[in-house]
């Protein structure tokens, strides 16, 4: 029984020992695998590369997608292509070239419209300028004329003749009889006539109402300042016509400025009107799904790109014309205020010269 027991309590102890042997082996175990789990644990290089291999296998996965869609849209484009030439793609091309072919010879014939009312309009400006200064001139003339005229009676104006001489027929002898003498019937016929010889108040009776001869008394100074106010009439006549004109050169080139701008803006609302077709054409084109033009499209873009092209030329160049009719019509207007002045200053001149003339 002693023995048994002995052997049951080694056998107790060999197990315990075995026990513990095991838990320390799996202490040490357990220490190792987490050792090397620390060493195999991954560093930020690794990640790095980790990262890099995702992004390049999500790349090469992007690029089949994109290889597959690709595929598919020339597939498309080839099946687009095979029926473009059907009877509603021919109908649009059709319309859109009767559209482009009416807009280009609409807006060209309205160009060649306004250029033309515009060259009208410089001739009827220039024919009232002509006008003006056909008037100008005649009443000019007509100036000098009277000027002259008043001169040549001014010089040749005598004194007022006396009373003429009376006969008792009552006849006289005009300008030839002066002096208010009546002939008495002693000295005449009986017919009223002058008898030849006879003497009347110790003298003969056709020596009554001698003729006078005028010698005019000639007046220099006064001939001079009619001469300078006819000059001064004239410049003043010449400062208002160059008024009138410039101010007429004035309205026709801002007239010619506006139907310019006019022009243009209807110009560059063509061309904004084309730029919003190309846009929702390229809308389209962009998608999505994206897909390439086809030979209507591009032709239709290349038409359109030509047509903004060449409107956006004519803008610029309509837009330094207007420029430069503006600036000449600035000129203009400074130089009919210029005249105008220069008219009042001969007019208040001229008035001040006149009356004490004229007095």
């Amino acid at each position: 029984h002693e023995l048994r027991s002995l052997a049951i309590t080694r056998q107790r102890l060999q197990i315990e020992r075995d026990r513990e042997a095991l838990r320390y082996r799996k202490a040490g175990i357990e220490r190792s695998r987490g050792r090397l789990l620390d060493h195999l644990k991954p560093s930020e290089d690794l990640k790095m590369a980790l990262a890099r291999v995702a992004a390049t296998r999500q790349r090469e996965k992007d690029l089949k997608a994109y290889r597959e869609k690709t595929q598919s849209l020339i597939e498309e484009r080839e099946a687009a292509a095979a029926g473009a030439n059907t009877a509603a793609a021919l109908h649009y091309r059709e319309t859109m070239f009767q559209r482009r072919k009416f807009r280009a010879s609409h807006y060209t014939q309205v160009s060649k419209d306004a250029r033309l009312e515009a060259k009208l309009r410089r001739k009827e400006a220039d024919r009232k300028f002509l006008e003006r200064d056909a008037e100008l001139a005649a009443r000019q003339a007509e100036q000098e004329e009277s000027v002259r005229v008043s001169r040549a009676i001014e010089q040749v104006k005598g004194p007022d003749l006396t009373p003429a001489t009376t006969f008792p027929s009552g006849k006289t002898l005009g300008v030839f009889g002066g002096g208010g003498v009546v002939i008495p019937d002693s000295a005449t016929t009986a017919e009223g006539e002058i008898i030849p010889g006879a003497i009347t108040d110790g003298k003969s009776a056709a020596d009554h109402g001698r003729v006078r001869v005028f010698h005019g008394t000639p007046t220099p100074v006064i001939e001079e300042q009619w001469e300078a106010l006819g000059d001064l009439e004239g410049l003043r006549g010449q400062a208002a016509a160059e008024a009138s004109a410039r101010q007429a050169d004035c309205d026709a080139l801002e007239t010619s400025a506006r139907d310019l701008d006019a022009q243009r803006s209807r110009l560059c609302a063509e061309r904004k009107q084309l730029a919003a077709e190309d846009e929702v054409l390229r809308r389209r084109i962009a998608g999505p799904p994206r897909r390439d033009a086809n030979e209507a499209e591009k032709d239709s873009r290349a038409r359109r790109a030509e047509r903004m092209k060449f409107l956006h030329r004519r803008e610029s160049k309509l837009l330094h014309e207007s420029a430069v009719l503006r600036t000449r019509a600035k000129a203009h207007r400074e130089g009919a205020s210029t005249a105008r002045a220069r008219a009042a200053a001969l007019s208040e001149k001229c008035l001040t010269m006149r009356r004490p003339l004229e007095a």
